[in-house]
């Protein structure tokens, strides 16, 4: 049971599951940065963790206003940055246009016929 022991475990536990790193990747940036058109699971998803920040700012608040003044300033940023956080993945989980450039409009609309 030495260090080599340990350092053929954790190797082989990566080449089990080679691709648990990037999934989770692209799990972070779809909250973080959302998607155009996300299937309904994503949706529901995020808007759960949006719902779960929010609460957990707006609770935090609630804990400093009951505290005291001098407890609820020193709250006070955490809370907004879970907040902002919460309503920002929340976002994610609605639609968006796709913005276009005025050149991909421009060839939409000549090969459509218009």
């Amino acid at each position: 049971m030495g260090v080599n022991d340990f350092e053929g475990s954790r190797a082989k536990r990566e080449i089990t599951f080679p691709l648990t790193r990037a999934k989770a990747h692209s799990a972070d940036v779809f909250l973080v940065n959302g998607c155009a058109n996300p299937s309904l699971v994503q949706r529901i998803a995020a808007w759960m963790v949006g719902l779960f920040f929010l609460v957990i700012g707006f609770a935090a608040v609630s804990v400093g206003v009951d505290a005291g003044v001098d407890s609820f300033l020193t709250i006070l940023p955490v809370c907004l940055l879970f907040i902002l956080v919460g309503i920002r993945v929340f976002r994610n989980g609605f639609r968006r246009r796709d913005k276009e450039s005025p050149s991909t409009s421009l060839a939409r609309k000549a090969t459509s016929g218009r």
